[in-house]
């Protein structure tokens, strides 16, 4: 979830924004985590978290993977992230947005989460953040794309290079 001022994404705003981002739930990342380390994280992913936090931007997971499994696959990029919400959940992904958020002091429309599966775009959409969908991972990013999420990253690099900039017309 990138926490903004003033919401970039929301569904109801498409004029230009200027960014005062803080927080960032990073959905997608939970794909990074190919498991327990045997695979390594996607080009690019270390250069776009720091990135992101050296902007100033609070990260934090949200997986269905274990908090451990998580940690162990993003090693020492793990110190990035002020937060994590891991684990199978009975309520499933939408509680979690909603605890981080609520952690966060932020409210939902200060929020977006970034996937790339269609549940974590339907979780999003009822927890009321933004989402930003992602065109690599496990899941079909046409089925993805098709469903328009409010922001479309190609790449990696995509990430921080979209939404630190000064501006973003949505």
């Amino acid at each position: 979830i990138f926490h903004f001022s003033e919401c970039p994404l929301s569904s109801h705003s498409t004029n230009t924004f200027t960014r005062a981002p803080s927080f960032l739930v990073d959905e997608v990342l939970c794909d990074f985590l190919q498991g327990l380390g045997e695979l390594p994280l996607f080009p690019g992913t270390s250069e776009m978290l720091h990135s992101l936090r050296d902007d100033g931007i609070r990260l934090a997971l949200v997986s269905s993977d274990s908090e451990a499994n998580a940690r162990l696959q993003l090693g020492a990029d793990a110190a990035c992230f002020s937060d994590f919400d891991c684990g199978a959940s009975l309520f499933g992904k939408t509680a979690k947005f909603r605890r981080m958020v609520k952690r966060a002091g932020i409210v939902p429309a200060q929020a977006i989460a970034i996937g790339d599966e269609l549940r974590d775009m339907d979780a999003a959409a009822t927890a009321g953040i933004a989402f930003g969908g992602v065109a690599w991972g496990y899941a079909d990013p046409m089925a993805l794309r098709a469903r328009d999420p409010q922001i479309w990253f190609e790449t990696v690099a995509d990430i921080p290079r979209l939404l630190l900039s000064a501006e973003v017309a949505v």
